[in-house]
């Protein structure tokens, strides 16, 4: 029964109702079920009293009983006089004086979800405004009406803008697709409730944590071997950080990764530091006897933790090349302090490089962002540089450059022929830093294909030909023994594009096949057998008592080692007279296809083909999650960001 009709039923008696009210009052004490309609008409009939009397006796008379009547008590226990429990969260709440304000305040914006399915379920709800409840709410005249759909729409554009602006966040953040992905779930689930810091930090993230750590420890206790990464860090605020990442060949022989450590680590102790973590996690991931090698960057740190291990390591190929072409481009100094100091003028004058823009507008290219190089990586020096080419014509013909600035006919040379000579290099980076892609197969084939690229070079400028030179002497050191690394040759052989066509030398590549025979041949994989008996009455019987047995153990012993090596050397025999793999196809998927034809050479390229040329991966971590680990989030604990950046990575 709505409000408004009851209270037009009692509206006749309302004059006759004085004499009634103190038996209502007495009845009302005895305790019986309480009626749903019973209530809302007590409620009405007490509304309608409060109208014709102005005395202050009657509402004091009328509410002495103190009936639990009200709905809201079904979401609460009463407790100890002037306190009620919350049965959801089981907070403690004030009910001094009988007032009701907190119970409603508590499930208004604690428990809203549970209040709008109770309305939703109950028609009665729709029509029936608490007593108390409105005594603690400004008095609403009119029934506000949900918004329009596009004053709706408009409403939380707003607020978009608004949490992008008091925030501090980027503009991208709306194209981020677990943003998207967040508000489409939010808006099919209505009701929601955001989680506080608190409940985050103590309870979804670690319990996210550990579903995403089940889950990469569940993929690597089924495989074969694994290649650790491992870079280290400092941040803003001085602090040494350390992260690991893990790459293994997964089931479908799919080349996979995970960071399975990121945490800071004490700089005055480092070597120990990082020798101890990095023990730790490999025993707590159950990698002792997995680790085929640990690849990284030439810290001095980093490197004497991994050989106190004893772990087996291999240099960052990118690295490497760093430090080649680093080292050459010293002979080319002056030049590239010219071109620095021009991207410093437009930089620093805002009025020259708006008209720099509208050149560039003018002629019709592509405008060029003035952007410093970084001394520590040569890759963002040869950006700069092909960056000042592309607006050479610009800087010759506007006039914009003052006459001390201006690059002479002779830089412009020496320029354009250091960017042909460094482009196959600067190329090969990015495709060896490749995270997905079969790396170590490619370093053999490619420091061999840049040295061939070198040598038939013949620069028209001196400056260019010192820089060639320069070049070619830091490849040579750096490169030239690589296949003689067991790791880096049985990798070139195994790879369907390459094998024999990795090697310049032919002796090279026939003492790494023959370890690769003596690999296979000794390993522990069982062939499938032929359960059928075929047994043949010429072979020689062993009897215990027979003077021949311990002849006929030693033939046993030796013909089956015979047989082993045979079969591996056949096998791989078979394997490099197949036909290449093309150089853009998949040399996973290959082996995938081929593991049943060659099974003991499938066993070994699950150990090799896990291992990457390059820590880049590693080091993306940092580069990606310095806003995890920054001044904004510098109040959370070293284990929080760790758990963080975790995830980040891993999901």
């Amino acid at each position: 029964m709505s409000w408004h009709k009851i209270c037009e039923e009692y509206k006749p008696a309302v004059t006759d109702a004085g004499n009634d009210v103190q038996a209502h009052s007495d009845a009302s004490t005895v305790d019986e079920p309480i009626n749903e309609e019973d209530v809302v008409q007590d409620d009405a009939y007490a509304y309608l009293q409060g109208l014709n009397h102005d005395n202050d006796d009657f509402l004091l008379r009328r509410r002495a009983p103190k009936r639990k009547t009200s709905n809201i008590w079904t979401h609460y226990i009463v407790q100890e006089a002037g306190r009620a429990k919350c049965k959801y969260c089981k907070s403690s709440l004030s009910t001094a004086g009988g007032s009701q304000g907190n119970l409603h305040r508590h499930m208004r914006t604690k428990h809203s979800s549970i209040l709008q399915l109770e309305r939703k379920s109950s028609p009665l709800q729709q029509d029936v405004v608490d007593v108390e409840e409105a005594a603690t709410m400004d008095v609403i005249t009119t029934i506000a009406s949900p918004p329009s759909s596009v004053g709706r729409e408009e409403q939380i554009d707003n607020q978009v803008i608004k949490m992008i602006a008091k925030g501090h966040h980027s503009l991208r953040i709306v194209e981020e697709p677990e943003f998207r992905k967040l508000i489409t779930q939010i808006s099919h689930c209505s009701g929601y409730e955001l989680p506080t810091r608190k409940t985050i930090l103590q309870i979804l993230l670690p319990k996210l944590y550990e579903n995403v750590e089940l889950q990469l420890k569940q993929k690597l206790l089924t495989t074969e071997a694994v290649c650790l990464t491992i870079d280290n860090w400092v941040s803003q605020d001085g602090q040494s950080y350390i992260a690991v990442k893990v790459h293994f060949i997964n089931l479908f022989t799919n080349l996979c990764s995970g960071l399975i450590l990121c945490t800071s680590y004490d700089e005055t102790n480092a070597i120990e530091s990082i020798h101890t973590y990095l023990k730790k996690v490999i025993d707590d991931w159950q990698l002792t006897n997995k680790v085929v090698a640990i690849v990284t960057e030439n810290s001095a740190n980093i490197l004497a933790a991994i050989e106190k291990g004893k772990w087996q390591k291999l240099e960052c190929f990118a690295h490497c090349l760093n430090l080649v072409v680093q080292e050459a481009l010293k002979k080319i100094g002056a030049t590239i302090q010219r071109v620095k100091n021009i991207f410093t003028y437009f930089d620093k004058n805002p009025e020259a490089c708006k008209k720099l823009k509208d050149y560039q507008k003018q002629i019709g290219i592509n405008e060029v962002k003035i952007k410093q190089d970084d001394t520590m990586r040569w890759n963002s020096t040869y950006k700069m540089l092909t960056h000042v080419v592309e607006i050479k014509e610009v800087l010759i013909s506007s006039g914009l450059l003052q006459r001390e600035l201006r690059l002479s006919p002779h830089n412009w040379e020496l320029i354009e022929e250091v960017l042909a000579i460094l482009e196959p290099f600067y190329e090969i980076t990015i495709e060896i830093s490749a995270e997905e892609d079969i790396s170590l197969s490619k370093v053999v084939v490619v420091s061999n294909l840049l040295r061939t690229f070198l040598s038939e070079r013949y620069p028209k400028n001196a400056g260019a030909s010192d820089f060639l030179n320069c070049l070619l002497e830091e490849m040579q050191k750096h490169f030239e023994s690589l296949d003689h690394n067991h790791l880096y040759a049985e990798c070139t052989i195994l790879d369907p594009r390459f094998k024999k066509r990795g090697f310049k030398n032919k002796s090279t590549f026939e003492k790494a096949a023959k370890e690769i025979s003596k690999k296979i041949a000794s390993c522990d994989y069982e062939l499938p057998t032929d359960n059928t008996d075929n047994t043949d009455n010429t072979d020689v019987v062993m009897a215990s008592t027979s003077i021949w047995s311990k002849y006929d153990e030693t033939y046993v012993q030796v013909k089956g080692d015979e047989d082993k090596s045979v079969a591996a050397r056949k096998e791989l025999d078979k394997y490099i007279n197949e036909q290449y793999l093309e150089r853009t196809k998949d040399p996973l998927a290959w082996w995938e296809q081929h593991k049943m034809l060659y099974p003991r050479l499938y066993q070994l390229v699950l150990k090799r083909f896990c291992i990457v040329a390059t820590s880049v991966p590693c080091s993306r971590i940092f580069l990606n999650n310095d806003r995890i680990i920054s001044e904004r989030k510098a109040f959370l604990k070293s284990d929080e960001t760790s758990d963080l950046v975790f995830l980040h990575n891993n999901m």
